[in-house]
């Protein structure tokens, strides 16, 4: 029950001791670190401790400043912050935070869990990052201003957010994102496990994004305003919008979608089941599964539209239902899909099959003006 300006339990200070198995509670800090705050070339080994109900401006549990800590086997829980990290607040460092339970934890804004900002480059390995909340920013993670923090083996699972990023939120940063399990976050808004936004360039793969949930557009991801990530052998599966983009929803950006599972995703109220691609956006989709999406308006699989661009090869389109048109996938408003010619992606079972019904169109155009050009 200590109070000060910075690091209300214990502040580190160009120093590098070892902190391990202790209580720290109920402190607070009125600028940095209620718990702790490790500042200024500092890299202190802080583990196996119990760090619960503090509270500051930023960092509730742990505050890191131009330091680079390992952070392992910690209890991080129930600490608040008004901004930058409910758990753990990051800035302009590269600490390692290992196998830690990061969970509760509250912010006004940008990382309920955790805060990456001020171009930090952490390592965040095999942590359990769950049920935490912010108003703004990132639930469970925020990632913000030039940061490229690399993120593997989390479980970020059950994080609630009113606006941006159930799970992560991505702002002007550009970490690698691989092996983690996305579960059954919730953001009011947009993009229920992660919204990638504002000249951002992740590359996320081989995660499990599942069961996450937006109150409007890209129930699993949500990318925007100038991003250009990479997504390779993810699995997005049961997410649900309320409106438009169960599994993804992407505007003004470009994206590169290679081998992915896209399953049972919904938009509830609006068009694309599993992705849908709007505003001036472009998009390589290649050697994808659509599977068992569905949209209540058009596009099971995939919708394009408002002079967006997609090249579309080798994807396989299965069991996917549109109410409207377009149960594989649509494109109008000047939207453009290239293909091979011919066609290789695969469509099996989709509701309505109005793939093959485009196709026997143009054919029939075709036959048309060749026998216009025979007369």
């Amino acid at each position: 029950k200590n109070s000060s300006y910075n690091g209300g339990g214990i502040y580190v200070w160009k120093s590098n001791p070892i902190i391990e198995e202790n209580t720290i509670t109920e402190n607070n800090a009125r600028n940095y670190g209620a718990g702790l705050f490790v500042d200024f070339q500092s890299n202190p080994r802080i583990s196996g401790n119990y760090i619960e109900n503090n509270s500051a401006t930023s960092g509730g549990g742990i505050a890191i400043f131009y330091s680079d800590p390992l952070i392992t086997g910690n209890t991080i829980t129930n600490n608040r912050a008004i901004w930058f990290g409910g758990g753990v607040s990051i800035f302009d460092g590269a600490p390692t935070i290992d196998n830690n339970d990061i969970s509760n934890n509250t912010a006004k804004n940008n990382g309920g869990g955790l805060a990456i900002a001020e171009g930090s480059n952490p390592e965040i390995i095999n942590n359990s990052i769950m049920k935490n909340y912010t108003e703004e920013n990132g639930g469970g993670m925020a990632i913000l201003d030039g940061s490229e923090p690399i993120i593997i083996d989390n479980i970020i699972a059950e994080n609630v957010v009113l606006l941006g990023g159930g799970g992560i939120f991505i702002r002007e940063s550009s970490p690698i994102i691989d092996g983690n399990e996305l579960l059954g976050n919730i953001v009011e808004l947009d993009g229920g496990g992660i919204a990638i936004l504002l000249d951002s360039s992740p590359t996320i793969t081989a995660n499990i994004i599942e069961k996450n949930v937006a109150g409007r557009f890209g129930g699993g991801v949500v990318i925007g305003e100038n991003s250009s990530p990479v997504f390779e052998d993810n699995t997005l599966s049961s997410n649900i919008a309320e409106a438009a983009g169960g599994g993804i929803f992407i505007q003004l950006s470009s994206v590169t979608f290679n081998r992915n599972i896209i399953s049972d995703n919904k938009a509830l109220d609006g068009s694309g089941g599993g992705m849908i691609i709007v505003a001036n956006s472009s998009a390589k989709v290649h050697n994808n599964e659509f599977t068992g999406n569905y949209s209540s308006e058009v596009g099971g699989g995939l919708v394009v539209f408002d002079n967006s661009v997609v090249e579309m090869t080798e994807n396989v389109f299965t069991g996917n239902e549109a109410v409207e048109m377009g149960g594989a996938f649509i494109g109008f408003g000047e939207a453009s899909i290239e293909r091979n010619d011919p066609d290789d992606n695969i469509y099996e079972d989709n509701i309505p099959e109005d793939v093959e019904d485009e196709e026997n169109e143009e054919d029939e155009e075709n036959e048309e003006v060749n026998e216009n050009d025979n007369d």
